[in-house]
């Protein structure tokens, strides 16, 4: 995942990108934020606009991409993350 995309998603702001179907963050940003395909101006100018009428679903999503920012990327799930797997793949 592009470290830019966990820097948006802790800005608690809804987020829209660009991203091919299949990629990590299309998936990622399909239940946290809203994906318009690449190249695709008018469904990117459409995903702006209906996002722009719904304050609800802005806050949602901010809510959501925070939170999963704080269950992923934290510095405590990355030490343990990594501790894990010193522990697993280095011989003592």
């Amino acid at each position: 995942m592009p470290s830019k995309l966990s820097g948006m998603l802790a800005s608690g702001k809804a987020i829209i990108a660009a991203a091919n179907p299949g990629t990590e963050v299309a998936e990622i940003l399909g239940r946290l934020g809203v994906v318009a395909p690449p190249g695709d101006a008018l469904a990117l100018a459409e995903a702006i606009l209906r996002l722009a009428d719904d304050p609800e679903r802005r806050r949602s999503l901010g809510k959501k991409g925070l939170s999963w920012v704080a269950a992923n990327w934290s510095r405590e799930k990355v030490l343990n993350d990594y501790c894990e797997y010193m522990t697993n793949h280095v011989e003592t």
